[in-house]
């Protein structure tokens, strides 16, 4: 009985080490975005701790029952977790890891989508420079495809031609990549047409109290 409950434990143990395994790899995901970091470091925590106590109560059948069972629960719930249970950012698909094959493939038929319609719509600012809502799709586009080099460069120009909508996914850009004080410079702007903008004003308050 008690060999039987060791080699049930070392088995439980190699279950939470695959499950750390996947998670390094990110592979595993529990759906919340920066809030995964959470149950990783709870999956270690439970690691430790469960070795810990079979190795303290390796020839206690009766404690090493009780935490056994105790410790297959704590496992189903990270199963159940990562899969039926995950969060909003990547709800239950039908699919155990992230990304999984079909995933990238639908991803990498987005970019190269997202790619074919940015030079589609550079051939046509080629020959219609005022076109303003094209400027601002390019920008978007680079923005969706991780050019940053181009987006700055495409939403000022839409800016120009008259889109005032497009300082806010502009100053969004700043904000993600640590340009603080022109993020601050496109709140004001947009504040100055819209005093009412409540979003606007979140993210400048935000921004001035850092």
């Amino acid at each position: 009985m008690l060999k039987s409950l060791f080699s049930y434990s070392l088995l439980l143990l190699l279950l939470y080490l695959v499950l750390v395994f996947f998670s390094f790899q990110g592979s595993l995901s529990f759906g919340i975005g920066l809030g995964d970091i959470f149950y990783y470091i709870l999956l270690w925590v439970t690691i430790l701790l469960f070795a810990f106590i079979v190795y303290r109560l390796r020839r206690d059948i009766s404690g090493l029952l009780i935490f056994n069972v105790f410790f297959t629960g704590v496992a189903v719930w990270f199963i159940l977790s990562a899969t039926v249970w995950r969060g909003f950012e990547y709800p239950w698909n039908g699919e155990l890891f992230y990304p999984s094959k079909e995933t990238k493939r639908r991803y990498a038929e987005k970019k190269r989508k997202n790619i074919r319609e940015r030079d589609s719509l550079k051939k046509v600012i080629h020959f219609r420079p005022d076109f303003a809502e094209a400027y601002a799709r390019v920008g978007n586009l680079n923005d969706l495809l991780g050019d940053d080099n181009e987006v700055e460069k495409y939403y000022i120009k839409a800016i120009e031609l008259g889109d005032e909508g497009q300082r806010f996914p502009l100053a969004r850009f700043y904000e993600r990549n640590g340009k603080r004080s022109k993020a601050i410079l496109q709140y004001e702007a947009i504040l100055k047409k819209d005093s009412t903008n409540e979003m606007a004003k979140r993210y400048l308050r935000f921004l001035k109290n850092k």
